[in-house]
């Protein structure tokens, strides 16, 4: 089930949307939401490694040595 979520994105980005949508027939959501999907993923990943990183440097954070994450790996 969709739900709404309010974005403020810049008038250049909306005005793209809008002549895409346009363009093809398809209304903005569409293109909105086709980016957001397509984008969560590498977000996800790159933004966990970060928050690994500030937790590493924090110290709140153990490191492996190489047989710890291969066991941890199913290696």
């Amino acid at each position: 089930m969709a739900t709404t979520m309010t974005v403020r994105p810049p008038q250049d980005i909306q005005d793209r949307y809008t002549v895409l949508a346009k363009k093809t027939g398809r209304p903005r959501s569409f293109y909105i939401n086709k980016a957001l999907e397509d984008s969560i993923d590498e977000l996800e990943e790159v933004y966990g490694v970060l928050h690994d990183l500030e937790e590493y440097r924090a110290g709140r954070l153990k490191p492996l040595s190489s047989d710890e994450a291969r066991r941890a790996c199913g290696l």
